[in-house]
């Protein structure tokens, strides 16, 4: 038993190490930010709706370089400990340029994923642990501690799988590129989205983020994402979400939601495509955003 144990926690040390490497090697987003090669002029930040801000045209748009942040489902909180961070381990980006649709409620499931990046940032392990400590579903409540007790746990989540996958190749081109299934079309006259779930400390941490990146010397920008059109007219409180964003950073918000006219530049309600994205940027250049 006593070599059984022996065994299992070396085991766990050095798949632990072997998948840290992994990590630290991969030209994934957050290895990049956390291993001294993020370094860019914009910062882009969002949930999947933060990917149309494609990177390759963006930086062809603005002759800048970029550092997207977004993700699948990124919870506001996460978003704004990404930037914390970056703004602590690199010089300030000349502009951050946040979607702030990426506040709408947490993500428990993606913040425990964020396991292998706890030992390079003290905000996500303390998120990690909030949210483990928080948790009355009893699927994460072990999480934090099983992470701290076995290195290979910290793996064991959707993030890892993107690692080796952007192994050996860029992940700026992570965007859908497909056209909106007329399925989807015929449906949206009876859809109901649901409201934003607004947290007060959403509201705090942008707040916190803004003066930051200010005594910094970086511009943050706000902006809404286009939506197929009509559907930013089903959302029940986008506008209470932009005035309430305003009223707490005293920033204003540049309201995309209604920018996109056509139908095909969609994936989906709530994702432009290849074509929708690069007319969304170059709105973005022409009304100033990234001036």
């Amino acid at each position: 038993m006593i070599l059984l144990l022996v065994f299992t926690f070396l085991g766990d040390r050095l798949g632990g190490w072997v998948l840290g490497k992994i990590r630290d090697r991969s030209q994934f987003r957050y290895s990049r930010l956390y291993t001294g090669k993020g370094q860019a002029d914009i910062l882009l930040v969002g949930n999947s709706r933060g990917l149309p801000l494609f990177q390759p045209y963006v930086e062809e748009a603005t002759g800048r370089s970029t550092l997207n942040l977004s993700y699948n489902g990124l919870p506001n909180y996460l978003g704004v400990a990404f930037v914390l961070d970056y703004l602590d381990r690199y010089p300030a980006p000349d502009q951050i340029v946040y979607d702030i649709t990426i506040c709408n409620g947490g993500n428990p499931p993606l913040t425990i994923g964020m396991g292998p990046y706890s030992d390079y940032s003290f905000r996500v392990d303390s998120l990690i642990k909030e949210v483990s400590d928080q948790d009355t579903t009893g699927h994460f409540d072990f999480a934090y501690k099983g992470q701290k007790f076995s290195h290979l746990y910290r793996y064991d989540s959707e993030v890892f799988l993107q690692m080796p996958y952007y192994l050996t190749k860029s992940d700026k081109y992570w965007l859908m590129d497909r056209e909106i299934p007329k399925a989807m079309v015929d449906e949206m006259s009876d859809f109901k989205p649901l409201p934003f779930d607004i947290w007060p400390s959403m509201l705090t941490d942008l707040r916190q983020m803004v003066i930051k990146a200010k005594a910094k010397g970086s511009e943050v920008k706000f902006i809404v994402g286009p939506y197929y059109p009509g559907y930013a007219d089903k959302l029940p409180n986008l506008d209470e979400l932009i005035q309430k964003v305003e009223k707490t950073t005293g920033l204003p918000v540049a309201d995309f939601s209604r920018g996109l006219s056509n139908g095909a530049y969609f994936a989906d309600y709530q994702h432009p495509n290849l074509k929708g994205s690069k007319a969304y940027i170059d709105l973005l250049v022409e009304v100033g955003v990234f001036e």
